[in-house]
Protein backbone atom coordinates (compact mmCIF):
# COMPACT_ATOMS: atom_id res chain seq x y z
CA UNK A 1 0.00 0.00 0.00
CA UNK A 2 1.18 3.39 -0.46
CA UNK A 3 1.38 5.72 1.56
CA UNK A 4 0.67 9.42 1.66
CA UNK A 5 0.91 12.12 4.48
CA UNK A 6 -0.19 15.11 4.89
CA UNK A 7 1.34 18.01 3.30
CA UNK A 8 0.80 21.69 4.81
CA UNK A 9 0.46 24.46 2.12
CA UNK A 10 3.60 26.40 3.49
CA UNK A 11 5.77 23.42 2.11
CA UNK A 12 4.00 22.65 -1.30
CA UNK A 13 5.05 26.34 -2.50
CA UNK A 14 8.32 24.71 -2.25
CA UNK A 15 8.07 21.83 -4.08
CA UNK A 16 9.52 20.92 -7.82
CA UNK A 17 7.42 19.28 -9.98
CA UNK A 18 8.73 15.66 -9.37
CA UNK A 19 7.85 16.31 -5.25
CA UNK A 20 4.29 17.67 -6.20
CA UNK A 21 3.50 14.60 -8.49
CA UNK A 22 4.84 12.18 -5.89
CA UNK A 23 2.77 13.95 -3.23
CA UNK A 24 -0.84 14.26 -4.88
CA UNK A 25 -0.84 12.34 -8.03
CA UNK A 26 -2.08 8.99 -7.79
CA UNK A 27 -0.84 6.74 -11.27
CA UNK A 28 -1.03 3.23 -12.42
CA UNK A 29 -4.13 2.22 -10.73
CA UNK A 30 -5.49 -0.73 -12.83
CA UNK A 31 -3.23 -3.40 -13.56
CA UNK A 32 -3.96 -7.03 -14.06
CA UNK A 33 -5.56 -9.35 -11.02
CA UNK A 34 -3.98 -6.87 -8.66
CA UNK A 35 -5.46 -4.42 -6.42
CA UNK A 36 -3.81 -1.26 -6.28
CA UNK A 37 -4.20 1.05 -2.79
CA UNK A 38 -3.35 4.27 -1.82
CA UNK A 39 -3.57 5.28 1.99
CA UNK A 40 -3.73 9.27 1.91
CA UNK A 41 -3.63 10.28 5.53
CA UNK A 42 -5.85 13.87 4.54
CA UNK A 43 -8.72 12.78 6.62
CA UNK A 44 -7.73 9.32 6.25
CA UNK A 45 -9.05 8.05 2.67
CA UNK A 46 -8.61 5.03 0.87
CA UNK A 47 -7.79 5.00 -3.09
CA UNK A 48 -7.90 1.24 -4.53
CA UNK A 49 -7.84 0.09 -8.43
CA UNK A 50 -9.35 -3.23 -8.97
CA UNK A 51 -8.90 -4.65 -12.76
CA UNK A 52 -10.29 -8.46 -12.84
CA UNK A 53 -9.24 -10.05 -15.61
CA UNK A 54 -8.38 -14.01 -15.41
CA UNK A 55 -9.70 -14.40 -11.50
CA UNK A 56 -11.70 -12.69 -9.18
CA UNK A 57 -9.96 -10.32 -6.82
CA UNK A 58 -11.03 -9.75 -3.19
CA UNK A 59 -11.41 -6.36 -1.91
CA UNK A 60 -8.03 -7.18 0.50
CA UNK A 61 -5.56 -8.64 -1.95
CA UNK A 62 -2.00 -7.83 -1.08
CA UNK A 63 -3.50 -5.38 1.79
CA UNK A 64 -2.20 -6.35 5.21
CA UNK A 65 -5.70 -5.37 6.75
CA UNK A 66 -3.79 -4.68 10.40
CA UNK A 67 -0.78 -3.77 9.74
CA UNK A 68 -2.91 -0.53 8.32
CA UNK A 69 -6.02 -0.18 9.10
CA UNK A 70 -5.68 -1.82 13.12
CA UNK A 71 -8.94 -4.20 12.20
CA UNK A 72 -9.67 -8.15 11.30
CA UNK A 73 -11.16 -7.10 8.11
CA UNK A 74 -11.10 -3.84 5.09
CA UNK A 75 -14.64 -2.53 6.33
CA UNK A 76 -14.89 -3.22 9.73
CA UNK A 77 -14.80 0.71 10.25
CA UNK A 78 -15.19 2.09 6.88
CA UNK A 79 -17.49 2.68 4.28
CA UNK A 80 -16.39 2.50 0.35
CA UNK A 81 -18.50 3.71 -2.82
CA UNK A 82 -17.13 2.03 -6.34
CA UNK A 83 -17.43 3.01 -9.91
CA UNK A 84 -16.94 0.66 -12.88
CA UNK A 85 -14.87 2.32 -15.59
CA UNK A 86 -14.80 -0.54 -17.80
CA UNK A 87 -16.30 -3.42 -19.22
CA UNK A 88 -18.95 -4.81 -17.55
CA UNK A 89 -18.40 -6.63 -14.50
CA UNK A 90 -19.55 -7.45 -10.61
CA UNK A 91 -19.49 -6.91 -7.27
CA UNK A 92 -20.40 -9.74 -4.54
CA UNK A 93 -20.89 -7.97 -0.97
CA UNK A 94 -21.45 -10.78 1.81
CA UNK A 95 -22.89 -13.18 -0.45
CA UNK A 96 -25.35 -10.77 -2.72
CA UNK A 97 -24.01 -10.30 -6.00
CA UNK A 98 -24.33 -6.71 -7.82
CA UNK A 99 -23.86 -6.55 -11.70
CA UNK A 100 -21.93 -3.91 -12.73
CA UNK A 101 -21.86 -1.67 -15.65
CA UNK A 102 -20.20 1.11 -17.05
CA UNK A 103 -20.29 4.65 -14.54
CA UNK A 104 -22.72 2.16 -12.36
CA UNK A 105 -22.23 2.84 -8.58
CA UNK A 106 -22.12 0.71 -6.09
CA UNK A 107 -21.81 2.19 -2.29
CA UNK A 108 -20.85 -0.41 0.19
CA UNK A 109 -21.28 -0.30 4.46
CA UNK A 110 -19.09 -0.60 6.95
CA UNK A 111 -19.54 -3.73 8.80
CA UNK A 112 -19.15 -5.57 4.93
CA UNK A 113 -17.14 -8.72 5.79
CA UNK A 114 -16.68 -10.06 2.40
CA UNK A 115 -16.56 -8.09 -1.19
CA UNK A 116 -15.18 -9.46 -4.20
CA UNK A 117 -14.85 -7.89 -7.95
CA UNK A 118 -14.96 -9.92 -11.03
CA UNK A 119 -15.40 -8.95 -14.75
CA UNK A 120 -18.24 -10.74 -17.33
CA UNK A 121 -15.36 -10.65 -19.90
CA UNK A 122 -11.51 -10.61 -19.98
CA UNK A 123 -10.90 -9.35 -23.13
CA UNK A 124 -12.95 -6.24 -21.63
CA UNK A 125 -11.86 -6.16 -18.14
CA UNK A 126 -13.71 -4.17 -15.67
CA UNK A 127 -12.17 -1.29 -14.25
CA UNK A 128 -13.09 -0.65 -10.33
CA UNK A 129 -12.09 2.69 -8.68
CA UNK A 130 -13.24 2.65 -5.11
CA UNK A 131 -12.91 5.39 -2.29
CA UNK A 132 -13.03 4.87 1.38
CA UNK A 133 -13.33 6.61 4.32
CA UNK A 134 -13.60 5.94 7.82
CA UNK A 135 -17.43 5.62 8.93
CA UNK A 136 -18.88 5.96 12.54
CA UNK A 137 -22.30 3.18 11.42
CA UNK A 138 -23.79 0.79 9.37
CA UNK A 139 -25.74 2.04 6.82
CA UNK A 140 -27.48 -0.08 3.53
CA UNK A 141 -25.80 -1.46 0.67
CA UNK A 142 -27.07 -0.02 -2.12
CA UNK A 143 -26.72 0.16 -6.30
CA UNK A 144 -27.18 3.03 -8.02
CA UNK A 145 -27.01 3.26 -11.72
CA UNK A 146 -26.01 6.70 -13.69
CA UNK A 147 -29.93 7.04 -14.22
CA UNK A 148 -30.57 7.23 -10.62
CA UNK A 149 -28.28 9.49 -9.86
CA UNK A 150 -29.25 12.96 -8.72
CA UNK A 151 -28.57 15.37 -11.77
CA UNK A 152 -27.60 19.20 -11.37
CA UNK A 153 -26.90 20.66 -15.19
CA UNK A 154 -24.31 23.58 -14.94
CA UNK A 155 -22.38 26.12 -16.84
CA UNK A 156 -22.78 27.39 -20.11
CA UNK A 157 -20.92 26.63 -23.72
CA UNK A 158 -19.93 30.34 -23.78
CA UNK A 159 -17.97 29.84 -20.90
CA UNK A 160 -16.67 26.07 -22.07
CA UNK A 161 -17.84 24.74 -18.96
CA UNK A 162 -21.17 23.08 -19.60
CA UNK A 163 -21.32 20.03 -17.68
CA UNK A 164 -23.73 17.47 -15.84
CA UNK A 165 -23.38 17.05 -11.95
CA UNK A 166 -24.21 13.33 -11.21
CA UNK A 167 -24.83 13.15 -7.33
CA UNK A 168 -24.29 9.25 -6.74
CA UNK A 169 -23.53 8.78 -2.42
CA UNK A 170 -25.19 11.78 -1.55
CA UNK A 171 -28.05 12.84 1.32
CA UNK A 172 -30.10 13.19 -1.47
CA UNK A 173 -29.53 9.94 -2.80
CA UNK A 174 -28.87 7.96 0.20
CA UNK A 175 -27.66 7.59 3.91
CA UNK A 176 -24.25 7.37 4.44
CA UNK A 177 -21.84 8.19 7.72
CA UNK A 178 -19.52 10.70 5.85
CA UNK A 179 -18.76 9.48 2.39
CA UNK A 180 -19.72 11.65 -0.99
CA UNK A 181 -19.12 11.12 -4.74
CA UNK A 182 -20.80 11.91 -7.66
CA UNK A 183 -19.84 11.63 -11.41
CA UNK A 184 -19.69 14.56 -13.58
CA UNK A 185 -19.79 14.61 -17.28
CA UNK A 186 -18.57 17.31 -19.70
CA UNK A 187 -20.29 18.42 -23.02
CA UNK A 188 -18.30 18.28 -26.27
CA UNK A 189 -16.86 21.58 -26.48
CA UNK A 190 -16.29 22.41 -23.03
CA UNK A 191 -13.10 21.67 -21.29
CA UNK A 192 -12.68 23.50 -17.97
CA UNK A 193 -14.22 21.90 -14.56
CA UNK A 194 -15.08 22.75 -10.87
CA UNK A 195 -16.08 26.42 -12.20
CA UNK A 196 -15.81 28.51 -10.18
CA UNK A 197 -12.66 27.31 -8.31
CA UNK A 198 -13.46 26.74 -5.04
CA UNK A 199 -11.51 25.26 -1.86
CA UNK A 200 -13.46 22.93 0.79
CA UNK A 201 -11.90 23.90 4.03
CA UNK A 202 -14.14 21.75 5.90
CA UNK A 203 -13.71 18.64 3.54
CA UNK A 204 -10.77 17.21 1.25
CA UNK A 205 -11.40 15.95 -2.11
CA UNK A 206 -10.50 13.21 -4.61
CA UNK A 207 -10.75 13.47 -8.01
CA UNK A 208 -10.14 10.88 -10.95
CA UNK A 209 -10.52 11.88 -14.59
CA UNK A 210 -11.24 9.58 -17.41
CA UNK A 211 -12.67 9.49 -20.87
CA UNK A 212 -9.81 11.01 -22.09
CA UNK A 213 -8.59 9.90 -25.97
CA UNK A 214 -5.39 8.41 -25.41
CA UNK A 215 -3.30 11.63 -26.27
CA UNK A 216 -5.72 13.52 -24.23
CA UNK A 217 -4.58 15.50 -20.90
CA UNK A 218 -6.10 17.63 -17.96
CA UNK A 219 -4.27 20.43 -16.21
CA UNK A 220 -5.29 20.13 -12.91
CA UNK A 221 -5.27 23.22 -10.94
CA UNK A 222 -4.41 22.94 -7.13
CA UNK A 223 -2.79 24.49 -4.19
CA UNK A 224 -3.67 28.07 -2.21
CA UNK A 225 -5.94 30.32 -4.39
CA UNK A 226 -2.98 33.01 -4.24
CA UNK A 227 -0.15 30.04 -4.86
CA UNK A 228 -1.40 27.86 -7.43
CA UNK A 229 0.28 24.78 -8.76
CA UNK A 230 -0.49 22.03 -11.57
CA UNK A 231 -0.31 18.73 -12.36
CA UNK A 232 -0.53 17.56 -15.81
CA UNK A 233 -2.88 14.24 -15.75
CA UNK A 234 -3.66 11.46 -18.24
CA UNK A 235 -6.69 9.02 -18.44
CA UNK A 236 -7.63 6.81 -15.46
CA UNK A 237 -4.86 9.07 -13.18
CA UNK A 238 -6.51 10.71 -9.55
CA UNK A 239 -5.59 13.33 -7.58
CA UNK A 240 -5.64 14.04 -3.63
CA UNK A 241 -6.16 17.64 -3.37
CA UNK A 242 -7.17 18.92 0.73
CA UNK A 243 -9.05 21.08 1.97
CA UNK A 244 -6.33 23.63 1.70
CA UNK A 245 -6.23 23.43 -2.13
CA UNK A 246 -8.58 24.72 -4.90
CA UNK A 247 -9.42 22.30 -7.56
CA UNK A 248 -10.32 22.94 -10.74
CA UNK A 249 -8.87 21.71 -14.40
CA UNK A 250 -9.32 22.48 -18.13
CA UNK A 251 -8.62 19.54 -20.58
CA UNK A 252 -7.34 19.12 -24.10
CA UNK A 253 -11.28 17.79 -24.92
CA UNK A 254 -14.14 17.32 -22.77
CA UNK A 255 -13.75 14.83 -20.38
CA UNK A 256 -16.02 12.75 -17.27
CA UNK A 257 -14.32 12.66 -13.76
CA UNK A 258 -15.36 11.29 -10.74
CA UNK A 259 -15.35 13.27 -7.08
CA UNK A 260 -15.26 12.09 -3.48
CA UNK A 261 -14.99 13.80 -0.62
CA UNK A 262 -15.00 13.22 3.38
CA UNK A 263 -14.80 15.53 5.98
CA UNK A 264 -16.79 17.71 8.53
CA UNK A 265 -20.04 17.55 7.04
CA UNK A 266 -22.13 16.38 3.36
CA UNK A 267 -23.48 19.85 2.33
CA UNK A 268 -22.64 19.77 -1.11
CA UNK A 269 -22.43 23.62 -1.43
CA UNK A 270 -20.39 24.33 1.25
CA UNK A 271 -17.37 25.69 -0.31
CA UNK A 272 -15.54 29.09 -0.68
CA UNK A 273 -15.41 30.21 -4.67
CA UNK A 274 -13.01 32.25 -6.09
CA UNK A 275 -13.41 34.34 -9.54
CA UNK A 276 -10.77 32.88 -12.01
CA UNK A 277 -9.15 36.11 -12.66
CA UNK A 278 -8.56 35.83 -8.54
CA UNK A 279 -6.16 33.28 -8.70
CA UNK A 280 -2.16 33.77 -8.92
CA UNK A 281 0.62 31.66 -9.77
CA UNK A 282 4.24 31.90 -8.03
CA UNK A 283 6.90 31.21 -9.52
CA UNK A 284 9.11 28.21 -8.13
CA UNK A 285 12.86 28.04 -7.99
CA UNK A 286 14.06 27.34 -10.86
CA UNK A 287 17.45 27.18 -12.66
CA UNK A 288 19.70 27.40 -15.79
CA UNK A 289 22.20 25.46 -17.58
CA UNK A 290 24.54 26.95 -20.36
CA UNK A 291 24.37 25.27 -23.39
CA UNK A 292 27.05 26.03 -25.47
CA UNK A 293 29.41 24.55 -23.00
CA UNK A 294 28.57 21.11 -22.61
CA UNK A 295 26.35 18.65 -24.68
CA UNK A 296 24.61 17.14 -21.29
CA UNK A 297 22.84 20.12 -19.23
CA UNK A 298 23.90 20.21 -16.19
CA UNK A 299 21.17 20.20 -13.34
CA UNK A 300 21.72 23.53 -11.00
CA UNK A 301 20.72 24.05 -7.48
CA UNK A 302 17.63 25.70 -7.12
CA UNK A 303 17.75 29.10 -4.99
CA UNK A 304 17.80 28.75 -1.17
CA UNK A 305 15.82 31.77 -0.85
CA UNK A 306 12.08 31.12 -0.58
CA UNK A 307 9.31 33.19 -1.78
CA UNK A 308 8.48 36.31 0.19
CA UNK A 309 11.43 36.18 2.43
CA UNK A 310 13.53 39.35 3.07
CA UNK A 311 16.61 37.74 0.77
CA UNK A 312 14.02 36.76 -2.00
CA UNK A 313 13.02 40.65 -1.89
CA UNK A 314 16.44 41.86 -2.02
CA UNK A 315 17.26 39.49 -5.24
CA UNK A 316 13.93 40.71 -6.89
CA UNK A 317 13.61 37.68 -8.60
CA UNK A 318 13.30 33.91 -7.45
CA UNK A 319 15.50 32.16 -10.22
CA UNK A 320 18.82 31.64 -9.86
CA UNK A 321 22.01 29.97 -11.41
CA UNK A 322 24.57 28.64 -9.65
CA UNK A 323 27.32 26.97 -12.29
CA UNK A 324 28.18 26.00 -15.53
CA UNK A 325 28.26 22.83 -16.65
CA UNK A 326 31.93 24.00 -17.37
CA UNK A 327 32.11 24.04 -14.01
CA UNK A 328 32.46 27.60 -13.45
CA UNK A 329 30.13 30.38 -12.17
CA UNK A 330 27.60 32.17 -14.40
CA UNK A 331 28.07 35.56 -14.62
CA UNK A 332 28.77 37.71 -11.43
CA UNK A 333 25.98 37.30 -8.95
CA UNK A 334 23.01 39.92 -8.94
CA UNK A 335 24.07 41.92 -5.74
CA UNK A 336 27.11 42.17 -3.88
CA UNK A 337 25.97 40.78 -0.62
CA UNK A 338 25.15 37.22 -1.83
CA UNK A 339 26.40 34.34 -0.47
CA UNK A 340 28.51 31.99 -2.10
CA UNK A 341 28.76 28.34 -1.64
CA UNK A 342 31.77 26.24 -1.95
CA UNK A 343 31.71 22.89 -3.58
CA UNK A 344 35.09 20.86 -4.18
CA UNK A 345 35.43 19.43 -7.46
CA UNK A 346 38.35 18.59 -9.86
CA UNK A 347 40.64 20.03 -6.91
CA UNK A 348 39.38 23.44 -7.27
CA UNK A 349 36.15 25.89 -5.45
CA UNK A 350 33.41 26.54 -7.20
CA UNK A 351 31.46 29.64 -6.12
CA UNK A 352 28.17 29.47 -6.79
CA UNK A 353 26.61 32.85 -6.54
CA UNK A 354 22.91 34.12 -7.71
CA UNK A 355 21.55 36.16 -10.23
CA UNK A 356 18.93 37.64 -11.84
CA UNK A 357 17.55 36.05 -14.92
CA UNK A 358 14.64 36.31 -16.79
CA UNK A 359 11.94 34.51 -17.90
CA UNK A 360 12.19 32.11 -20.97
CA UNK A 361 15.58 31.67 -22.82
CA UNK A 362 18.63 35.14 -22.42
CA UNK A 363 21.62 35.73 -23.17
CA UNK A 364 24.35 35.99 -20.65
CA UNK A 365 27.70 35.87 -20.37
CA UNK A 366 29.35 32.19 -19.25
CA UNK A 367 32.68 33.25 -17.31
CA UNK A 368 34.11 30.29 -18.50
CA UNK A 369 33.38 30.06 -22.06
CA UNK A 370 34.23 34.13 -22.35
CA UNK A 371 30.97 34.39 -24.97
CA UNK A 372 27.25 34.98 -24.67
CA UNK A 373 25.85 31.68 -24.17
CA UNK A 374 22.10 30.54 -24.47
CA UNK A 375 20.93 29.76 -20.95
CA UNK A 376 17.68 27.71 -21.04
CA UNK A 377 15.36 27.29 -17.64
CA UNK A 378 15.61 23.73 -16.42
Amino acid sequence: MDIRYSASPNDVKRYTTEELRKEFLIQNLYQPDTVQAVYSHVDRMVVLGIMPVEKALPIDQGIDVWANFGTNFFLERREAGVFNLGGAGWIEADGVRYEMGFEDCLYISRSTRNVVFGSNDKAAPARFYLVSAPAHKDCKTTFISIKDANKRPLGSMETANKRVINQFIHPDVLETCQLSMGLTQLEPGSVWNSVPPHTHERRMEIYTYFNLPEDGIVLHLMGQPQQTRHLVMQNYEAVISPSWSLHAGCGSSNYTFIWAMGGENQAFDDMDNFAINELRCQLHSVSAVCVSAAKTPYALAPSPFPIGSPRFKSVGTNLSVTASPCQLPLGRGAYKKSPVFRKKNRGRDIHRRPLIFSMGEGRKMCRNCRRSSSFTLL
